[in-house]
């Protein structure tokens, strides 16, 4: 078998419970059988039992999604969809459909009539609606999402991203991933064909349906020989030696970007104006529209615009360290001077305002009001466990190693998640 095998999604028992996770249980997570969601909104008929008498039809939410054009494409006459929304209004506005949730409806295998409907409102309620004579009755249940814990390997053949994306890994797990590791490993250069990763991360159930994403519990990363491990603890992430990997500025505030297009020079002509003058940061190239992170906690300084910089953001994190980001497409929602960011947050989006040649995010870090070079510059790490925190940690390394380290299914098995969220 080749080593292609690692792309399949291997499923696992925790057997022991440790610290610091809250007291769930846990199973063998396989994909459900009787429930297959599909790709770009088109529907997946199976039976739901054995020998039943129905079928269930299921629709993940996306942009610009209506439940009328949901319930149309099911093949509900406008009278029927009527009458169900009719059923719907004094318990739920229909309106208010969220991208990603899962919604279900059950159909007669004979004559193709709805007989119930889910929709996942949130992670604590469900709206249910159920044939009631010539019409519908709806009611909002309670629903408490069942936490499990899935693994995830794949083998690099090009990028992380590529390899993750033919595994069926969430989006959300993947940018975790290289935030985790922003510190320790340039995903742009670091990785080559044969490297490999796994992960073990939460995903949340609904009725036996995955529903969302958490946390990534644990993960290991070879990369050119050696092996980067991260285990979450206290909310933060540490190496097998309790070692923090987050550092207090990011040296690249994006998750994604193409390369490093200029670097940081003491005199360099400008490719707009020509003239030689410090490039007294780095250009990092982008998609238009690519998430901005706070690079660290802080306080926003400055939103605006700022001459050849266009639309810009400075930050300051304390009475050492300023980042300033310059050239964006636009600010994130509720972005304003004196507003207090965290490490991770969106605060804007790649974008070529000001002087600018094409799409790119200027990256700058200064210490103590002089600009210092983000790539190279020495950079304090997180604080480090505390001596008390030593031994449950400890505990935790050695039950999740024995996770990340049992080899992989030697077959694929379908992700839960269809959609690439």
């Amino acid at each position: 078998m080749s080593k292609r095998y690692a792309s399949g999604i291997s499923f696992f028992l925790l057997l022991v419970a440790w610290p610091t996770l809250t007291h769930t249980s846990y199973h063998h997570v396989y994909p459900p059988r009787v429930q297959v969601e599909v790709k770009a909104g088109s529907l997946e008929m199976t039976p739901s039992s054995a020998g039943s008498s129905a079928v269930v039809r299921s629709h993940r939410i996306r942009r610009g999604d209506s439940l009328s054009r949901i319930l149309t494409g099911w093949g509900l006459s406008p009278e029927t969809i009527e009458k169900f929304a009719r059923s719907c209004r004094k318990v739920f506005n229909l309106r208010e459909l969220r991208k990603g949730r899962l919604l279900r409806g059950s159909f007669d295998l004979a004559t193709d009539s709805l007989l119930a409907f889910e929709y996942s409102i949130d992670d604590q309620r469900l709206l249910v609606v159920a044939r009631d004579g010539d019409g519908f009755s709806a009611r909002v249940e309670s629903s408490l999402l069942e936490r499990r814990i899935q693994r995830f390997d794949a083998v690099i053949d090009s990028s992380l991203y590529k390899a993750a994306m033919e595994a069926k890994v969430p989006t959300h797990l993947v940018l975790q991933m290289m935030e985790i590791y922003s510190a320790v490993l340039d995903f742009n250069s670091d990785l080559r064909p044969g490297d490999s990763f796994s992960m073990l991360a939460e995903v949340f159930f609904d009725r036996g349906n995955p529903v969302k994403t958490g946390h990534i519990i644990a993960a290991k990363i070879s990369a050119g020989g050696e092996v980067h491990r991260a285990y979450r603890f206290q909310s933060s992430y540490y190496d097998e030696s309790g070692n923090p990997l987050r550092r207090s500025l990011m040296r690249k505030p994006l998750a994604r970007y193409r390369r490093i297009s200029s670097r940081f020079l003491r005199s360099r002509r400008h490719p707009v104006t020509g003239r030689r003058r410090p490039h007294n940061g780095i250009d990092i190239s982008a998609r238009s529209g690519t998430p901005i992170y706070a690079a660290g906690d802080g306080k926003v300084e400055f939103v605006g615009r700022k001459g050849g910089f266009g639309r810009t953001i400075k930050i300051s994190h304390g009475a050492v360290y300023n980042t300033l980001y310059a050239h964006l497409r636009r600010f994130a929602s509720g972005l304003r001077k004196g507003k207090l960011v965290r490490q991770g947050d969106v605060i804007g989006y790649v974008g070529q305002s000001g002087l600018s040649t094409a799409p790119h995010l200027h990256y700058e870090i200064i210490k103590y009001g002089r600009s210092v070079d983000p790539l190279r510059a020495d950079l304090p790490t997180s604080a480090p466990l505390a001596s008390k925190d030593r031994k449950p940690f400890g505990e935790l390394v050695a039950t999740l190693a024995a996770q990340l380290d049992r080899v992989p299914l030697l077959f694929a098995i379908a992700s839960p998640f269809c959609d690439k969220q």
